[in-house]
């Protein structure tokens, strides 16, 4: 098992994956056209030549078809790609030099509109449509033990990796940002007869977040940041320390098979990191074990500061309310908003379970 985590992931995939996983199971979809408010021409030729694959252009066919059908297409699709039911939140505009996009509960995804460029001979020329999903760090996390599947969908569809972030989380303060940064003066980052660029972004308050080493470019593809995570977080006095790889499409190609070996992708990006993580493995024993401990020790920090912040905001609130009479449970429910901060996840806090965390 990998003692590394995958924090960030962004895939490319032929919009024809798309298509055909449609076209796999059309009864399915025909449905939401079958309501009666939705009976009309322009959706009915939509709905067919999406079908048929005659429609080339999916930007234009996406502004013609209905959002819950690309909420309910679109959601079905994730699970297919990853084995993991995410949920299609909504709608925005175009990113990313795509024309449109959604947002779901793990990232966010964007087609249409890419695939026309100029080529050598100054004319703007069409390439087939692609489509991006992009996993943020929640996402990421309910892709535990599933990076495999993810793979073997990129193998299987001609898919892409544009973007992928390998971290290694030491809790307990293991290694510091001095001691990367001595590293590097000592050559522990040369990896081909010259070191890369490096800068370093210190933290001059007391209360601020944390120092953060930054080795390589992210304009040549590859970048490490070795960073205070706790203090970054909001914790102060933490001594979580995170090494986290970032490889971008740029001059290289990310094969699918660094999902199924994080911890290769990881020590293969400089010495240092080869170092640490032998050193360290039984630390962090496993891709599971890293992700659970990390998730939870970021929600601890991530629940205290929130109540810290809502102390400070509205805590002589409370105090007035109180005074007026209300009781505690009437107060709580004035101000009770159903959700969750996106800071908080519910494994994170423990709630798929019992409560772990304890806010005094």
């Amino acid at each position: 098992m990998s003692s590394c985590i995958c924090d960030t992931l962004s895939l490319s995939f032929p919009i024809e994956y798309l298509r055909e996983f449609f076209c796999a199971d059309p009864a399915r979809y025909w449905g939401i056209f079958g309501r009666p408010d939705l009976h009309n021409d322009q959706l009915r030729g939509a709905a067919h030549d999406l079908v048929s694959g005659e429609f080339a252009d999916w930007a234009a066919l996406s502004g013609s078809l209905p959002a819950d059908f690309w909420a309910e297409l679109l959601a079905d699709w994730l699970h297919d790609m990853t084995g993991v039911r995410f949920s299609v939140l909504g709608f925005g505009v175009g990113r990313n030099g795509f024309d449109n996009s959604s947002y779901f509960d793990g990232g966010f995804i964007a087609w249409g509109g890419n695939n026309v460029v100029r080529q050598s001979d100054g004319l703007m020329h069409r390439r087939p449509e692609r489509v991006q999903v992009y996993f943020d760090a929640t996402g990421c996390e309910r892709l535990r033990g599933v990076l495999g599947h993810v793979a073997d969908r990129l193998d299987r569809y001609e898919g892409r990796i544009t973007r992928l972030d390998v971290a290694f989380d030491l809790h307990d303060g293991q290694i510091t940002v001095d001691d990367a940064e001595s590293a590097y003066y000592q050559g522990d980052f040369v990896s081909r007869g010259r070191p890369p660029k490096a800068k370093r972004v210190r933290e001059l308050s007391s209360t601020g977040s944390g120092d953060t080493l930054y080795i390589g470019d992210r304009r040549n593809g590859k970048m490490l940041r070795i960073y205070e995570k706790g203090r970054q977080l909001g914790d102060p006095n933490s001594q979580w320390v995170r090494a986290e790889v970032e490889l971008g499409r740029k001059d290289r190609e990310i094969p699918s098979d660094s999902l199924r070996d994080l911890d290769r992708v990881f020590s293969e990006s400089y010495p240092y990191l080869a170092a640490i993580i032998e050193k360290y493995a039984d630390y962090s024993a496993s891709y599971d074990q890293n992700l659970i401990k990390t998730s939870k020790r970021k929600a601890e920090i991530s629940l205290v500061c929130l109540v810290r912040h809502a102390q400070v905001a509205y805590g002589k609130l409370i105090s007035v309310l109180s005074d007026l009479g209300h009781s505690s449970d009437q107060i709580c429910s004035m101000l009770h908003v159903e959700g969750r901060p996106s800071r908080l996840s519910s494994s994170g806090l423990g709630l798929d379970q019992n409560p772990t965390i304890a806010v005094s």
